[in-house]
């Protein structure tokens, strides 16, 4: 085994097949004590990209998926494709390239988003089981080492047909996709370390941290009498729970437990302020991702309507740049939704028709300071993101 892994690799990534129930998390084929399939642990950020041997990282992939991860001329199979069957790359198109990476960065943006919300109703619920949470987890980091392999294929990618303009403004695109992926893939990693520490705390000593067996009456490290440990009603014996007043069993009027309490599990306040910092990140990931899509969109527009063009540097009521299009029907901003119409050919005004200054008149040319000045008061993010995208 290379010295670039951990002593304890074998009995690691043998951790993370029997946590993913021996299945390759791609393709669905099982291997191990449940099938004939040879199972890999796959590094989801790659060793390249700084991502770790921590067991957060790593997913369970059978041998062809795992070759055709880190094969640049195929795809892995999926749950509805045979082994052996691939997709060829050999010279794949720029811009059909970048329509799937901009595609799928928004589907698992999304996905994460309502994984985000899920997870935090079950933290408030005090629910600790999250397999499912756990299985959506893995399936998104399938979907980012997919999209990142085809962030890599857009290297090689043909761009003939677009013009130098459009690529590079692709290509920044691109390259906010590929950040906001590593943002929601740390993520990913935080909330599965919570879920994995609040099941460790709820199976074991309160005293001593060992794990503990459900058969088990006393502590194994520390001896402790885990009966002692449950609240229970000293007129009939009834369990109960911290916020009961009453027994359920009897009614009997209770007091508050004293002492550690068995099965119980509490968020951690150096994870609460690292998932708060990480999603000030996750934020502004997606602010600038959204922004870089606009602005492809744009280019994009310009070039393939021989009737439309840039008006403005900025949009002078939302500041975007070269946001306001002149079309056929009059100038419109494609972020505010902003209109404009000209009055006339001989006193050369343009008239908001629509917008924050709807009815005002004035020459193109003194459009433009008030253009400049919402461009650095960045007013289009106030018209794009009101709130944050993960508002309680």
């Amino acid at each position: 085994m290379s010295s670039s892994y951990p002593s304890d690799w074998d009995s690691r990534r043998q951790s993370v097949y029997k946590r993913d129930g021996y299945t390759c998390q791609n393709c669905g084929i099982q291997g191990g004590p449940h099938g004939s399939a040879e199972l890999h642990a796959h590094h989801v950020v790659p060793k390249s990209r700084g991502g770790t041997h921590d067991r957060s990282n790593l997913i369970s992939l059978c041998d062809e998926c795992h070759r055709s991860v880190h094969n640049k001329n195929t795809n892995a199979p999926t749950h509805y494709q045979e082994h052996e069957q691939t997709i060829e790359y050999s010279d794949p198109d720029f811009g059909e390239l970048v329509d799937v990476v901009t595609d799928d960065t928004e589907v698992i943006v999304s996905t994460a988003g309502d994984l985000l919300l899920e997870t935090n109703q079950r933290l408030s619920d005090g629910d600790l089981d999250f397999q499912e949470i756990l299985d959506v987890e893995n399936e998104l980091r399938i979907a980012i080492i997919s999209t990142l392999e085809n962030v890599d294929l857009l290297q090689t990618a043909s761009t003939k047909g677009y013009s130098p303009e459009l690529v590079h403004t692709a290509e920044n695109t691109v390259d906010e996709a590929e950040e906001l992926l590593t943002t929601v893939m740390d993520t990913l990693n935080l909330v599965e370390e919570c879920i994995f520490d609040l099941v460790d705390q709820a199976t074991s000593c309160p005293h001593c941290g060992t794990t503990l067996n459900s058969s088990d009456k006393f502590c194994g490290g520390c001896g402790a009498d885990l009966g002692d440990m449950v609240p229970s009603c000293p007129q009939c014996g009834s369990e109960f729970s911290e916020e009961d007043d009453f027994c359920r069993g009897c009614g009997f009027e209770l007091s508050d437990h004293q002492g550690p309490t068995l099965g119980s599990a509490e968020l951690k306040q150096d994870w609460v302020n690292r998932m708060e910092s990480n999603i000030e990140e996750l934020d502004s990931a997606i602010d600038q991702y959204v922004i870089s899509e606009i602005k492809m969109d744009i280019k994009l527009r310009i070039e393939s309507e021989l009737t439309t063009n840039v008006v403005w540097d900025n949009c002078p009521s939302c500041g975007f740049p070269e946001a306001a299009l002149r079309t056929l029907s009059g100038i419109e901003c494609v972020v505010c939704e902003g209109e404009w119409k000209d009055k006339g050919i001989l006193n050369r005004e343009i008239k908001m028709t629509r917008g924050d200054e709807r009815g005002r008149s004035m020459p193109k040319s003194e459009w433009e300071p008030t253009g400049e000045k919402r461009n650095e008061e960045e007013r289009y993010k106030d018209v794009l993101f009101p709130t944050s995208h993960f508002a309680e």
